[in-house]
């Protein structure tokens, strides 16, 4: 492994998006360089278990429910399009980093050359940056949505513009990750294996350190004690509003009722789940600036350790693909409509009545058959031509 100077002395190389953390290399001269330590057969297992599910659990939910929202006009709620930019980033990673990444961790050997090793790491760091954006903004509209609800609604103009610009803040923000990502030149380990790292070279330890810290902070504690900070607010708003006599109607009563029931518990769901997937991994990560060389010496297990930490970090995609179907009736209902669709060839239509109005029970709301009698649904959420979903 080639070394340079900085003027100090031997430059560090830090092997990144397998090392996020940036781990400090050997300087000096060595007969052979273990680089990378077998990673023990049950791990291997573990790796492939979780890499695959990511793979094929959200390439296909993650594309099923981007299709269902951009498909179904009346579904396309400022919520509802948020929810489809967040699933497009993991799908995102899903298909054109995971596969790359276990492949790595598997064997030990990035193969796929210089341009790939900075366009996968660059997806990865992208994607996570969107998905803690993008749950951000949606926090503070469902906080302005509860607590200033006479403010006019968010034009869909306005709404691209806002996922424009996290995309856009999201890649400035990894933009050390294609500036410093390469691969280095095949080198034989000390058991006679030809290696070639993916890794990010820098130059500056100081700047590395100061750049992990501004991850750290910027893209994981803010955002996640900022929407503790509002879902709590907004629970308590919501469990202990009361309107006055006389001013609540039906639909009001719904439109509470399913925000307490079904949509703000799968956000707070989804925002939990990224905390408790992420913060080992930035943990991890952050610790290891500070204990790099400490650590190489003395963990046994210290790359097989952050192998395991990268995968629960991963399966938060697969968790929240989970979220979306399990907890949202909107879209087990349209995936079923829509698995009919295929499997049948006909129309969302059932038993010849044609959908005119869609109500939950609370409302004792009826629709109506081709016939003119009253025929009972459940309980569902609706969009703008309907107005229940909007406003959730």
């Amino acid at each position: 492994m080639a070394n340079g100077t900085n003027g100090d002395g031997p430059d560090t190389l830090y092997p990144s998006f397998m090392f996020d953390g940036f781990f400090n290399g050997s300087g000096g001269t060595t007969d052979c360089l273990d680089l990378l330590p077998p990673v023990p057969p049950p791990v291997k297992v573990f790796l492939l278990v979780v890499f695959s599910s990511v793979t094929v659990i959200c390439g296909v939910g993650n594309s099923l429910l981007c299709f269902i929202v951009l498909t179904q006009k009346r579904l396309r709620s400022v919520t509802n399009l948020f929810i489809a930019n967040l699933a497009f980033s993991d799908l995102l990673m899903a298909v054109l980093s995971v596969p790359f990444t276990l492949h790595y961790y598997l064997h030990q050997d990035w193969v796929f050359g210089s341009w790939m090793c900075s366009f996968v790491g660059t997806v990865k760091f992208v994607s996570i940056y969107v998905s803690i954006n993008t749950l951000f903004v949606i926090a503070v509209d469902r906080y302005h949505g509860i607590f200033r609800p006479l403010r006019p609604r968010m034009e869909k103009g306005r709404l691209l513009l806002i996922v424009l610009a996290i995309w856009c803040v999201s890649f400035l923000v990894a933009l050390p990750t294609p500036l410093f990502l390469t691969t280095s030149p095949p080198t034989t380990d000390c058991r006679g294996r030809t290696v070639r790292l993916c890794y990010e070279g820098w130059s500056n330890p100081r700047a590395a350190k100061g750049y992990m810290i501004f991850i750290t902070v910027g893209e994981f504690l803010f955002p996640i004690y900022s929407m503790g900070f509002i879902y709590i607010s907004i629970a308590v708003k919501l469990w202990t509003h009361r309107t006055p006599p006389g001013q609540v109607t039906a639909r009001h009563r719904e439109i509470m009722l399913v925000r307490k029931q079904k949509t703000i518990p799968m956000l707070i769901t989804v925002v939990v789940a990224f905390f408790v997937c992420y913060a080992p991994y930035h943990g991890y990560n952050l610790a290891m600036n500070y204990y790099q060389e400490e650590w190489h010496q003395t963990v046994p297990h210290f790359y097989t350790m952050y192998y395991v930490i990268e995968s629960v970090a991963m399966l938060n995609a697969v968790i929240s693909t989970f979220i979306y179907f399990v907890m949202s009736p909107m879209f087990r209902k349209e995936t079923r409509n829509l698995a009919g669709r295929i499997l049948c060839r006909c129309p969302p239509v059932f038993l010849g009545i044609r959908r005119v109005s869609f109500h939950s029970a609370a409302s004792h709301s009826y629709n109506t058959t081709r016939n003119g009698s009253a025929l009972r649904k459940p309980i569902g959420l609706v969009g703008p031509d309907n107005t229940l979903e909007t406003k959730i």
